[in-house]
């Protein structure tokens, strides 16, 4: 049984002016019943005792056929795991003017980037989600989640060209995010200015080319390329090429692959997962070696593997499914300024965007520049994206640079929901992949 007490705020500033206000209380239980490889979820938010014991009684009917039968009474036992992320300011605590204020100091930042702003909207976001777990084992436990966020919303005009994007400033903390002003308004700032540049930029045609993708955000490449695929979720019906492949080589060498929710500060990261399994640290690939996938209770028992800790949703309405937390790539030993030194043309990619996983991924490149003779060149307009067959392309990667860098991280969804998730690597280089430009 999972119940979950939420609250959402968020705080709508349009052109500068304040138009919406919005609170929200979720709160909520759902009871998930597993019987061998079959399983039923049902929710409610009555949380009643009659009300939990209607919505129980309801995934009894639903899954009779199974012949397994629980009786006798269940001792709970607490079992609470170290949060990874501490808080400081819970969002209750402070008044909606101070909030209020977050939103005008990042509008009139973004507004002093010298660039001309055909429109500008910016949302103020926090959560404060508590959950308790409770299982047939006798598991009780506990976890609470905090975290703010703003979205910029953003159109810019430059040389009579236009382009619309939005970017979120993300942080797994209560009103502390925003305790140093010049983190919100430089990040606002540099949102508008990037969009004008990115306007000023040269067009790339389609290519096949070296790619070399800088430390930090493009550990998206990771997240869309087989961290999907590495979901217990898509092995268990066939929809990997790593199914069956535990022990055999998939990558590169120079690819370990780690997916790690216990990492202090990152936005993926929770004590639990949405079973009550505490999180832990899972590699799943070492050494281009593939050591695992990312699972749950359900797709254990249908691959008989344990629980990785995995289980994850968006809230009570969701059933927990095995998703990814923190991904990324672990620092190899190769120089960075070789990667481009050594490339006579090229692309080198510095933050990628949106994209898609699967067999076959695809993946928008929100800032890249082109590599001519060693050095990086021009900056090229966004637009062009990355694709191919994961398991072809990390077979393809030859450097790793030594310098890890983290991301401030985002939202993946998929069948329960939306979930925060971090993406991050160290500087990456791939001998020869395709690229989606304009013909």
């Amino acid at each position: 049984m999972f119940i979950e007490d939420k609250d959402e705020l968020n705080i709508k500033c349009s052109e500068d002016s304040i138009n919406g206000i919005t609170t929200v209380r979720i709160k909520g239980a759902g009871i998930y019943v597993l019987c061998g490889e079959k399983s039923v979820y049902v929710y409610t938010n009555d949380l009643s005792s009659r009300g939990l014991i209607d919505c129980a009684e309801r995934a009894s009917e639903l899954l009779n056929s199974c012949s397994e039968r629980f009786t006798g009474n269940i001792s709970f036992s607490m079992q609470k795991a170290e949060t990874p992320n501490s808080f400081e300011i819970f969002p209750s605590s402070v008044g909606h003017g101070k909030k209020i204020r977050i939103l005008r100091e990042t509008s009139l930042a973004a507004r002093s980037a010298g660039e001309t702003i055909r429109q500008l909207n910016i949302d103020y976001f926090d959560t404060d989600q508590r959950v308790e777990i409770y299982n047939s084992e006798g598991l009780r436990t506990e976890d609470r989640r905090i975290t703010s966020r703003l979205r910029l919303q953003a159109t810019v005009e430059t040389d009579g060209r236009s382009k619309y994007e939005w970017g979120d400033f993300t942080r797994p903390q209560g009103f502390e995010a925003f305790r140093i002003e010049n983190d919100y308004t430089s990040f606002a700032e540099e949102f508008i200015k990037d969009m004008a540049e990115d306007l000023r930029a040269v067009p790339l045609k389609s290519c096949i080319v070296p790619v070399v993708f800088e430390a930090g955000p493009c550990g998206t490449f990771w997240h869309e390329t087989c961290g999907h695929q590495l979901e217990a979720s898509a092995v268990s019906r066939n929809a990997s090429d790593f199914a069956g492949k535990v022990g055999q080589v998939v990558a590169s060498e120079k690819v370990t692959l780690i997916d790690d929710g216990t990492i202090s500060g990152l936005y993926g990261s929770a004590a639990i997962d949405d079973e009550g399994f505490p999180t832990r640290k899972n590699v799943l690939i070492e050494n281009g070696v593939l050591k695992g996938y990312l699972c749950d209770r359900l797709c254990g028992r249908r691959l008989g593997i344990p629980s990785t800790g995995s289980g994850r949703r968006q809230g009570y309405t969701y059933a927990p499914v095995p998703r990814m937390s923190n991904t990324y790539l672990a620092a190899g030993n190769d120089d960075d300024e070789e990667m481009i030194s050594s490339v006579d043309e090229g692309l080198f990619v510095k933050r990628l965007g949106g994209g898609t996983g699967g067999r076959e991924f695809s993946i928008a490149v929100s800032e890249g520049y082109w590599i001519k003779n060693g050095k990086i060149s021009h900056r090229l307009r966004s637009g062009f994206v990355l694709n191919g067959r994961g398991i072809d392309m990390i077979k393809k990667v030859d450097m790793v640079g030594s310098t890890l860098k983290t991301d401030s991280g985002g939202f993946c969804g998929a069948d329960s929901g939306l979930c925060p998730v971090t993406s991050f690597q160290p500087r990456m280089r791939i001998s020869l992949m395709p690229v989606g430009g304009e013909d």
